[in-house]
């Protein structure tokens, strides 16, 4: 019960209640219903896990982007290969060519322990950015080629 400068009101029959520090105030479907707080957060939950899980529904697993990376791939600058193994080689193939480790872990593709944002990741280009800021702007890219096609000069054909 509320008095509102006469006579004593009960909470159900006026749109408005006092606030202490500003006056009146429209009354909401909370102050009727005590149960509707409860309600509506646990609403706002289920939804906010319903869309959780739709979007990582739609994520491709770390299987899955482990056997997309598998096989050659072209920088501007180099040529590497990506194994089954974790190992990545830049090419041509030697004794003394750089070799590096690389994983995806949690969605992250990881080379030689520092992790990178997966941008794009499909059959012909892959682009990974790096969470570190080093790099062309943080990104690098990687366009997939044929085995046939290491050590040619690049032309849009030489992109499988």
């Amino acid at each position: 019960m509320t008095q509102l400068g006469g006579p004593l009101l009960h909470h159900s029959t006026r749109p408005w209640s006092r606030d202490h520090e500003n006056g009146l105030f429209p009354r909401s479907a909370f102050d009727h219903h005590p149960g509707m707080k409860t309600f509506a957060l646990l609403a706002l939950v289920t939804i906010g896990c319903f869309f959780t899980e739709s979007a990582q529904a739609g994520a491709p697993s770390d299987s899955q982007l482990t056997k997309s990376l598998l096989g050659f791939w072209r920088s501007p600058r180099h040529e590497y290969e990506f194994k089954p193994n974790g190992k990545v080689y830049m090419l041509p193939m030697s004794p003394d060519a750089t070799k590096g480790d690389w994983a995806v872990k949690g969605g992250k593709f990881y080379w030689d322990g520092e992790a990178y944002v997966i941008v794009t990741l499909d059959e012909k280009r892959f682009v990974y950015k790096s969470q570190s800021g080093k790099g062309d702007n943080g990104s690098y890219i990687l366009n997939r080629i044929a085995a046939q096609m290491v050590g040619q000069p690049y032309n849009r054909e030489s992109v499988k």
